[in-house]
This record gives C-alpha cells, sequence and structure tokens, in this order.
C-alpha cells in the first residue's frame, strides 16, 4: 500500500514538472516571470507621465469619485493633490515626500507605502465626520486591472471598488485643474436636476447627480428612492467617470464631454432632457 502512494505521488510531481516546463515552452517564461515583466513595465508607465496622473478614487461602493492627481517619480517618491469638502475641507491640498511600489504578490499592485495625508486619507480610521476607528474605509493598496500608457483601471484591494488613473496633459495646471472640475459640475446641473441617460436602447433618468451619486429609474417610471439604482461618478478633466457602467454596459466607464453639453463614449450617453 506505502508502495502504491509512493508511485502515485512521484507521478503526481512529474505531471506538475512536466506542466510548468510546457507552460514554459508555450509562453517562453514562467509565470513568476510574466508577472515581474508585467509589474515592471506598469511600474514604467506610472513614472513615464512627467506631470502625474488624474485619479478619480472611489473609496466605497456607494460614495462619490473623489479626484486626486499624483505624480510618481523613479527614486519611488510620490507627491499627491486633492481639493474636495469631505477630506480637505474644500481647501486646495498638496502632500508629498511619500513612499509607493509596484507590489506582485498577488498580481501587480499599486501600494502607497508610507503616510501622506492626501492619499491615506480615504483609510484614516479618525478622519473627521466619520466614526472613529472606522474612518471611510477605503484603499491604500490597488491591483491593476489593466494598464495602457495613457490610462489605469484599478481595484481597490480591500473594498473592490474600481478607480481610473489618466494621464495628465504636461500644461495643466494642479491647481487650476480643481477649479475646471468644480466649474463643469456647476453647469452640468445648473437648471438641471434630473439628466437622462442613453444606454443602447434603454432610457433612464437620473437623479440627485449633484451629490455625486446617480439614483436612476427607467425613463417615465415614478421616482422610489429604495427602487432607483445607484452610479456612483466624478466629473473628470475630460467628462465624467462611473464607478461602473449601466446595465449591458457596465465596463463603460469613461464618458467625454460632447460639443454642447452632454457626455456621451459610444452607445452610452448623459444629457439633460431628451437631448443627445
Amino acid at each position: 500500500m506505502k508502495h502504491s502512494i509512493y508511485i502515485l505521488l512521484l507521478g503526481a510531481i512529474a505531471l506538475t514538472c512536466s506542466c510548468n516546463r510546457v507552460e514554459d515552452e508555450i509562453f517562453g517564461e514562467s509565470s513568476a516571470q510574466r508577472l515581474l515583466h508585467y509589474t515592471d513595465s506598469v511600474d514604467k508607465i506610472l513614472t513615464s507621465a512627467e506631470n502625474g496622473w488624474e485619479m478619480i478614487v472611489f473609496p466605497t461602493t456607494d460614495m462619490q469619485g473623489l479626484n486626486v492627481l499624483v505624480k510618481f517619480t523613479e527614486d519611488q517618491m510620490f507627491t499627491a493633490a486633492a481639493k474636495n469638502s469631505i477630506t480637505t475641507n474644500n481647501e486646495y491640498k498638496i502632500a508629498g515626500g511619500s513612499l509607493w511600489q509596484m507590489l506582485s504578490n498577488q498580481g501587480p499592485c499599486l501600494s502607497f507605502d508610507t503616510y501622506n495625508d492626501v492619499m491615506h486619507a480615504f483609510a484614516e480610521p479618525t478622519l473627521s465626520g466619520y466614526t472613529k476607528g472606522v474612518g471611510m474605509k477605503g484603499d491604500f493598496e490597488y491591483l491593476v486591472i489593466s494598464a495602457d500608457p495613457d490610462q489605469l483601471i484599478l481595484k481597490g484591494k480591500k473594498r473592490g471598488t474600481y478607480n481610473v488613473m489618466r494621464r495628465l496633459d504636461p500644461s495643466q495646471e494642479w491647481k487650476d485643474y480643481f477649479t475646471q472640475i468644480e466649474s463643469q459640475a456647476g453647469k452640468t446641473f445648473n437648471n438641471h436636476n434630473i439628466l437622462t441617460a442613453k444606454v443602447g436602447d434603454t432610457e433612464y433618468s437620473l437623479y440627485d447627480g449633484a451629490s455625486g451619486v446617480f439614483k436612476a429609474m427607467p425613463k417615465g417610471v415614478i421616482f422610489t428612492d429604495s427602487l432607483s439604482s445607484k452610479y456612483p461618478f466624478a466629473f473628470t478633466k475630460n467628462g465624467i467617470c462611473l464607478m461602473e457602467g449601466f446595465p449591458g454596459y457596465t465596463d463603460v466607464r469613461l464618458l467625454d464631454i460632447r460639443e454642447g453639453f452632454g457626455y456621451i463614449n459610444g452607445e452610452v450617453s448623459i444629457s439633460a432632457g431628451n437631448v443627445y
């Protein structure tokens, strides 16, 4: 019996080794090597942005997105800036001298390692206005879902929210960025309390957008808060960023400003009334 078990164990080990050799032959390198190379490539993308990145952070699945500007350097330091009513009391705040790194233990993961007044406010358990010891419940580590030279999709390691980073234009002044975002929000909701979303062939009425969380109801259906679908979002330099897209288009998170009033990405658009 012991002899049979020994033979089975040897067979299992041999099969595993064989599978690993086949995998290496197919891809040219091991999975660990591929992960390391991909992690290094993300590192290079992050540090290549001379003026940094626009990052839309969704601390939790039911909270509005918050705008952060962040710049990474090759010596693993980062600087971040923000201006909002939740973490900076509507004052422009910038903080630097903090460490970051790319981890690769569970897939590529962007980690803001050392404390930073801007980036760690989302995970700060003593944040003013929130339950002491709990805070906003946000993240400071983000799994990299996708990355290209101009855009990254990140997923909060603890909360699972989707967050977006877009490369900033080299000429964009950081402080002016937040003024532009505020102006855009004002124009969007000026005299337009209810917006319309057209998603493929389906239309939705979007309520309470000024809160940073759209409450969507099928067009023509009387609004009921408990029956509405919630879509946290934030304004971006180029339009609107949803934490998650509408049914059938869940990956369509970024809608760009269109000429005139409105936002659009393919078959998904958001505008005032019935104007598209």
